[in-house]
């Protein structure tokens, strides 16, 4: 399966056809395109003074709460904007822990798999 993505380095031809990987999907994920929402404001440039380097420009994103603009049912689906909010929840509660009353997968331990998987001759 082949997976479309903007290569910057070309202009002339601006999507290529490559193996997905995990940050492709994951992208793909996060942008409610696939709900049939129409966005604009999902990131931010800010700019910081770093002492050594001078100025830098970093991209952040913004929460979706602050979006300037969100256009429901703009264009055919592929999921509803509910389960693409669903979708987005389950995201955010499966990162890696950040404190003892986040969770998610678990990360360390000698039993990573706990409560995921089963035996399957016993159950």
């Amino acid at each position: 399966m082949k997976y479309p993505v903007r290569c910057m380095e070309l202009r002339t031809h601006p999507i290529q056809w490559r193996e997905p990987n995990y940050r492709m999907l994951l992208r793909t994920l996060h942008h409610p395109i696939y709900a049939g929402v129409y966005v604009f404001g999902r990131m931010t440039t800010v700019r910081q003074i770093d002492h050594e380097n001078g100025n830098r420009l970093r991209v952040r994103c913004v929460q979706q709460d602050q979006w300037p603009v969100l256009i429901e049912d703009h264009h055919p689906a592929y999921i509803s904007f509910q389960k693409y909010l669903k979708i987005q929840e389950l995201l955010k509660n499966n990162t890696a822990m950040k404190s003892s009353h986040s969770s998610g997968a678990a990360r360390e331990g000698e039993a990573l798999l706990q409560g995921l998987v089963r035996c399957g001759q016993c159950g």
